[in-house]
């Protein structure tokens, strides 16, 4: 493809129930943008019909691409980057497999990607915090405000909100920060916001709105301690 602007990377692992309605939205809510794109389907070694449902949908969706991981190398994080690998698009989007969080808002993070460069950030990622959504109740607000403190204290990053699983990296952050990433399951998307801070990456936050809950999010309690994980097993391999 010529002149590929983005990459979405959605990594599955028995996804092939949110699957299609993804895939399809992603394509609808960008068929009217000025910019080419790609979907590389990143899988890590699903034992259901994610791959054959992504196969077969290839023909009505644009520029869509299945990236399998062999089965010695499952895992979240190598199949990111397998499909990294095969990037052809400046600037690398994560999204989640359930699609909580509609492709639309991509379009809020485009001024702090190819702005002015003085304004440009490396990494882009949404939050579901800067905007109170006002369809939830103020108590459950003020409980994710909590939630967010402790998360950005175990972290050190500084992020109101390092559980969306929206995140948008230029191609050279990605490039560095992917090879890197040693988290099998879902965190391996805070493990990169760590790595990216480390590495002293422009990081931006955007106000992203989700269209529905996400019922994938980790409890405060399992979250604390991946993010645990990965700085000791960060500070193991001296990063």
């Amino acid at each position: 493809m010529k002149d590929c602007y983005l990459t979405i990377i959605i990594p599955t692992l028995e996804s092939a129930g949110h699957l299609p309605a993804a895939l399809i939205d992603i394509d609808r809510g960008l068929a009217g943008s000025d910019f080419n794109y790609e979907i590389l389907v990143a899988d890590a070694g699903s034992g259901d019909q994610s791959r054959e449902v992504t196969e077969k949908l290839r023909p009505f969706i644009k520029n869509l691409r299945l990236i399998s991981s062999p089965k010695e190398q499952k895992g979240k994080s190598r199949a990111v980057e397998r499909a990294r690998e095969s990037a052809k698009g400046g600037f690398i989007l994560l999204l989640g497999p359930e699609m909580n969080i509609p492709i639309e808002n991509f379009f809020k993070m485009i001024p702090y990607l190819s702005g002015k460069k003085t304004a440009r950030s490396d990494v882009v990622l949404g939050s579901r915090n800067i905007e109170p959504d006002k369809r939830k109740s103020k108590p459950r607000r003020i409980l994710r405000k909590i939630k967010n403190w402790f998360i950005k204290m175990a972290s050190s990053v500084d992020s109101s909100d390092i559980s969306c699983y929206f995140k948008c990296l230029s191609k050279e952050a990605a490039s560095r920060i992917f090879p890197l990433l040693g988290s099998r399951g879902d965190e391996f998307h805070f493990e990169a916001l760590i790595l990216a801070k480390k590495m002293n990456y422009r990081i931006k936050e955007v106000a992203v709105l989700e269209s529905r809950a996400d019922r994938r999010e980790p409890r405060l309690a399992r979250l604390l301690w991946s993010l645990l994980k990965i700085r000791l097993n960060l500070k193991k391999r001296r990063l």
